[in-house]
């Protein structure tokens, strides 16, 4: 009778080895995805998905028009926000330091936009205020990718599908040329951030290329 306890204890000592194994196989893949979920952006290129690092101290945004530039002042000394570059501030986007310690969320625009004179992001003097990303982890200055509240989109399909598609998603065409290349510019009503409703876009069936309008800094050689 001895040989079939020893099995038995055998066969307990397997079970709880493997029961542990599975406790640590099941809750690997959990940590690694909130950690996905919560480091990785990225935006297509190239057929590829290209990495973007998120600054978690810098912010790029833009005025609506006609904003005066004393009223510019007054909203970002009301938020703690500097700016970051001067060689940014134009037609396109601003780049903006947060103060020390913030929470980069709190100062982005979230879509569907709420008018709150109470956020940056929704403020009603704000056009848009999303993050300020970077090509290289080391978020040197070189590798800028800062996004703006556009989109480049290209589809074979015809105008009036894509008009249909893009004022569901609360989406405007801001123009079009022969080749069924978009510009989209985000509403108030857009559905995501540009990033996302670019990512989605490229993911679709009509879609033959999708990315947000960027920003980038190009770098040439002496000479040249």
């Amino acid at each position: 009778m001895r040989l079939p306890y020893f099995h038995i204890i055998i066969l307990i000592i397997i079970n709880g080895f493997y029961l542990i194994a599975c406790d640590i196989a099941n809750n690997e893949p959990e940590t690694e995805q909130e950690e996905q979920i919560e480091t990785d952006y990225f935006y297509y290129g190239n057929n590829r998905q290209i990495l973007l690092f998120k600054s978690p101290v810098l912010i790029s945004a833009h005025f609506n028009a006609g904003v005066p530039d004393e009223r510019k002042a007054e909203i970002l000394n009301g938020f703690g926000l500097k700016y970051e570059d001067e060689a940014f501030i134009n037609d396109k986007m601003l780049l903006l330091r947060l103060p020390e310690g913030a929470d980069v969320g709190q100062f982005l625009t979230t879509y569907p936009k709420e008018a709150d004179p109470n956020s940056f992001g929704n403020h009603p003097d704000v056009r848009f205020s999303v993050p300020a990303f970077f090509m290289s982890p080391d978020f040197h200055p070189d590798s800028y990718y800062f996004i703006f509240d556009e989109i480049a989109f290209r589809s074979d399909h015809d105008q009036e599908f894509i008009e249909s598609q893009m004022d569901y998603y609360g989406l405007e065409i801001k123009s079009i040329n022969q080749f069924g290349r978009y510009i989209l510019k985000l509403t108030p009503d857009a559905k995501f951030t540009t990033l996302e409703m670019a990512n989605y876009l490229y993911e679709q069936d009509y879609s033959i290329w999708s990315h947000p309008n960027a920003f980038v800094k190009i770098i040439t050689e002496p000479g040249h």
